[in-house]
């Protein structure tokens, strides 16, 4: 009995392989279903948001406010306009950080020169910055080999020239491979 069992279950799940996976496809409609062409969990631009991320009693930069570029494109570099109060002067060999990570894993890490960066702002301050600075605007370049298109963790650190945190800021957003052309590359909201 339990032989004629086993060929009976073998059978059935033999017939149930064999259906026409092409006339179940056409029988089948899920309402709603569409074709997708873009990464439903990939953030646009405008939803990128920024805060801080250091420490209001050990910062040497307490950050109040903090805004961006629109838009992060490959290419182009990203504006960041922080306001708050400087406790110590930035002095020539200041850095700044940019990390970008997805899923924890790094996929694009460099350091810059800030007062290189600050230089390129037109009637920014330039270094040496004295105490009580009321605002700092730099704007990092996106290098191309940038991974772009995808939602990723993006944190921006400074340091001065002892290496002491200033600030620290960080937010999720998309580096975009394809931005407007009035902010793409070559334009003047890409430049400045």
């Amino acid at each position: 009995m339990r032989f004629s069992v086993y060929y009976a279950v073998i059978a059935i799940a033999w017939i149930s392989i064999t259906i026409d996976a092409a006339s179940v496809k056409k029988r089948l409609k899920i309402p709603g279903l569409r074709k997708m062409t873009k990464n439903p969990h990939a953030m646009s631009a405008e939803e990128e948001r920024f805060s801080t991320c250091g420490s209001p009693a050990t910062d040497m930069f307490q950050v109040s406010t903090i805004s961006s570029s629109q838009h992060l494109c490959s290419g182009c570099s990203a504006c960041i306009d922080i306001e708050g109060f400087l406790r110590v002067p930035i002095n020539e060999g200041a850095t700044v950080r940019l990390q970008v990570t997805k899923f924890f894993f790094n996929v694009f890490d460099k350091t810059y020169d800030l007062c290189a960066l600050l230089e390129t702002i037109k009637d920014g301050p330039r270094c040496p910055i004295a105490p009580n600075q009321n605002g700092l605007r730099a704007c990092i370049p996106l290098d191309k080999s940038m991974t772009t298109d995808i939602s990723a963790s993006l944190k921006v650190t400074a340091y001065d020239s002892w290496k002491r945190q200033l600030f620290c800021i960080e937010g999720d957003a998309m580096v975009e491979s394809e931005c407007p052309n009035n902010v793409g590359p070559g334009s003047y909201a890409c430049t400045h």
